[in-house]
């Protein structure tokens, strides 16, 4: 698994480096755990109601236990001791498997006026998978580029001059901007 992350114009974010640079994501054998950058963002840049976008279908309920873990474990206001917590608690988590939560939420979080850090969660093997009609890849494979491709976005936008070199209609390009420089994680889990 892979903690990746992405805090642009931040220095000291953690990489995974290797062989496939090209794409920022690399295996370990071992990572910490995603809940410090959570808590960084939510923290020192006073961000909340993080994304937590799953790549595939399968557990359909895994965002609704990911929901269920962060809001009633971490959302009480005292500490273990029993005394007031003294640095805000949990944080509102949401999200949708694979691409379904597409229309529903990537607009905001690209290019809304709230900065809400995701969390990507994607697996590198399928529970199940499809071949694509013209027999480059598999569905699987659709999806992983899509969450890359998200991350990347977010992290780093897209210009007006990238729309207009890619051919978008003059009208349509400030309609489609993305700033970028809004904070994610991506893990990779094997499976």
């Amino acid at each position: 698994m892979c903690e990746d992350l992405e805090f642009p114009g931040i220095e000291g974010g953690q990489r995974c480096s290797s062989g496939r640079a090209a794409d920022g994501v690399a295996r370990v054998e071992r990572a910490g755990p995603p809940g410090p950058a959570g808590f960084l963002v939510r923290e020192l840049l006073r961000r909340r109601d993080p994304g937590g976008p799953a790549l595939r279908q399968r557990p359909p309920a895994l965002p609704a236990y990911l929901q269920q873990l962060a809001m009633e474990s971490n959302g009480k206001s005292v500490q273990l001791n029993g005394t007031p917590a003294d640095v805000s608690t949990g944080a509102v988590w949401w999200g949708e498997p694979g691409t379904n939560g597409q229309h529903a939420f990537y607009q905001l979080l690209h290019q809304g006026t709230h900065l809400v850090p995701v969390d990507f969660l994607g697996f590198a093997e399928p529970a199940a998978d499809l071949p694509l009609s013209d027999g480059t890849g598999s569905m699987h494979d659709v999806l992983v580029s899509n969450l890359l491709a998200q991350r990347r976005v977010l992290a780093f936008g897209r210009t007006a001059a990238d729309l207009a070199a890619d051919g978008v209609r003059g009208d349509l390009i400030p309609h489609k901007v993305m700033a970028g420089n809004r904070p994610s994680t991506t893990i990779l889990a094997p499976n």
